[in-house]
């Protein structure tokens, strides 16, 4: 797999648009109407996924060992993820689609496990949207569902 672009293939023309510590897993008419990916979500491996043809579901671009893993499936944990609708419908109405479990909630994720700054990356494949808008929001929704104090850093680079 191919290493890094060097740090002279980067653009840094991100905004830190703010932190939701609210909303938890009730991400649906919040969060996601423009594409979403949830890793792990039906199953260690089985992302669940929707774009819009101008963007593509994030790729692992590069990484030191990474673990895909689904945390807990049919939970009532307002921390994971709230199913996405089903396809036609909109809002946390038209998400029945999971079962078992005692609750309809899943939570999934990617982790890298070796050395001491592990690293991954993701690739989100992007043309210019309809409308000629030059500019893409992005969120992602971090949690520490097992509570182990970890943390991560986030830097959001462009490849010219």
């Amino acid at each position: 797999m191919p290493g890094p672009p060097s740090p002279s293939d980067y653009s840094y023309i991100a905004e830190f648009l703010g932190a939701d510590n609210s909303t938890k897993g009730d991400w649906i008419g919040k969060y996601g109407d423009g594409g979403y990916s949830l890793f792990s979500f039906d199953a260690p491996g089985k992302d669940v996924s929707s774009w819009p043809d101008w963007a593509g579901p994030p790729r692992l671009a590069f990484q030191q060992a990474n673990i895909s893993a689904t945390w807990s499936s049919g939970t009532d944990d307002p921390r994971a993820l709230l199913p996405p609708p089903a396809p036609g419908l909109s809002g946390p109405e038209s998400n029945g689609r999971r079962s078992g479990g005692t609750g309809n909630r899943s939570i999934g994720c990617l982790s890298t496990t070796k050395g001491t700054t592990p690293t991954f990356g993701l690739d989100v494949p992007a043309s210019d949207p309809p409308g000629g808008a030059k500019y893409y929001k992005f969120s992602a929704y971090f949690v520490d569902f097992d509570r182990r104090n970890r943390q991560q850093e986030i830097a959001p680079l462009i490849v010219k």
